[in-house]
């Protein structure tokens, strides 16, 4: 048996408690096709429990064997019960996913979640260069995305995008932000970066740990270190 099926069966058995199932980023598949016949028993009525029942003879007699006392889900249906509770997370504004359609996004209550630094322990963090902590960089590089390269909000620094261990670690900060926004958001954009060459982005930043020395936005500003190649020119070529 699948999640689903597997806290129905403790949801049926422990009335009096609450039971959770969390499906993390709903939209990477696509979901009415995933839920199937489930699609069914999200509406809810006002005590949580599945507005129409589903018919489902495989699921039904595994019910019928596994959950306490008489049942017969195979004549009676199926429907989630009051204390069982589904979460789901995605990010709508991912063009790499799949779209969740209208007749299955209304079965659901949403509640959007806006990128926060302040969510996390670390957002007043110093980072790799301890001039700035993890809020500063992250609310600065995304004010430049979106008002400068006016990019989509799935291509912004999200408060988990490093975590905890990796905002003071110089070489996961070049390797992870910096080339993130070198192959993804600097291709909108020439003014992003001092130096032509993602290399001598790295050995810049690592030599010194001062994003003013690779990234030219005013909230870096300072006496940025151009290195060995001219400033505005991303090719790779000699």
């Amino acid at each position: 048996p699948g999640a689903f099926t597997r806290v129905l069966v403790d949801a049926f058995n422990n009335p009096d408690k609450n039971h959770l199932l969390i499906i993390e980023e709903l939209n990477r598949a696509n979901a009415a096709s995933v839920f199937g016949e489930v699609f069914q028993m999200l509406d809810r009525d006002s005590d949580g429990i599945s507005e129409y029942a589903v018919f489902n003879g495989e699921l039904a007699e595994y019910l019928d064997e596994t959950v306490l006392g008489f049942t017969n889900f195979k004549t009676s249906g199926i429907k989630i019960p009051g204390n069982l509770t589904i979460i789901a997370t995605m990010n709508p504004a991912d063009q790499g996913v799949q779209q969740i359609d209208t007749a299955f996004k209304r079965r659901w209550v949403s509640k959007y979640m806006p990128i926060d630094f302040k969510t996390v322990s670390y957002g007043d963090s110093p980072t790799a260069d301890s001039q700035f902590t993890w809020e500063q960089v992250g609310e600065s590089i995304n004010e430049y995305l979106l008002n400068e390269v006016k990019i989509e909000e799935d291509a912004l620094i999200g408060q988990y995008f490093l975590r905890k261990n990796e905002i003071t670690n110089a070489q996961v900060f070049a390797d992870k932000l910096l080339g993130y926004l070198w192959t993804d958001a600097a291709r909108y954009s020439d003014g992003l970066f001092v130096q032509q060459k993602f290399a001598d982005v790295q050995a810049i930043f690592m030599e010194n740990q001062r994003l003013s020395d690779v990234l030219t936005l005013d909230a870096f500003k300072g006496n940025a270190i151009k290195g060995s190649s001219p400033v505005g020119n991303k090719d790779d070529e000699d």
